[in-house]
């Protein structure tokens, strides 16, 4: 099996099949959420790389978050066919006074946007989850001047590592 979690650097050198989609965020605990949100994603494009944040740069989502590492929520990826590469992001992030978000529903600086992935890889397409639709989310702002087409997941697909582990109970009720 081929090593699918690269560095940029090295993503940079490969010849990517295109259309190339991305799908970023911090994946702590694989769910069926995300697994769908794969899906979704690869029917759309021929390379799906997913980029992580890495452990320093993990958005705050509560008492000792994240609780997989970067080395695990990597791995865990490599696992599933349909994503082509993992990328744990180290690179530069926006200024925060730039970065006003949404992190589960509330307004937050999110300092963790992977600038120098999209300004590299000039990704086709943006996968977010359908929960984001509408909110401001920073780098979408970003991917526009990339003509990068921003494509959220479906609406019954939301769920959130968050609401598994308990720090907010009432996100995942169904």
């Amino acid at each position: 099996m081929k090593n699918k979690i690269l560095t940029l650097n090295q993503l940079t050198k490969i010849k990517l099949k295109r259309p190339l989609g991305i799908c970023w965020g911090g994946f702590d605990l694989l769910h069926s959420g995300h697994i769908n949100h794969f899906l979704f994603a690869k029917r759309n494009c021929s390379t799906l790389i997913v980029g992580i944040n890495n452990d320093r740069d993990f958005p705050f989502k509560g008492k000792n978050r994240p609780i997989l590492n970067e080395y695990y929520r990597s791995k865990f990826l490599s696992t599933i066919s349909i994503i082509d590469y993992i990328l744990i992001y180290k690179g530069n992030y926006p200024q925060k006074r730039d970065s006003l978000g949404i992190i589960h529903g509330k307004k937050a600086f999110t300092p963790f946007v992977p600038l120098e992935l999209f300004e590299k890889l000039l990704p086709d397409f943006y996968f977010k989850g359908y929960e984001y639709k509408g909110k401001n989310i920073p780098e979408i702002k970003i991917l526009k001047n990339y003509k990068t087409k921003i494509k959220y997941g479906p609406k019954d697909n939301i769920f959130s590592s968050t609401a598994i582990i308990g720090a907010n109970k009432n996100e995942n009720k169904k």
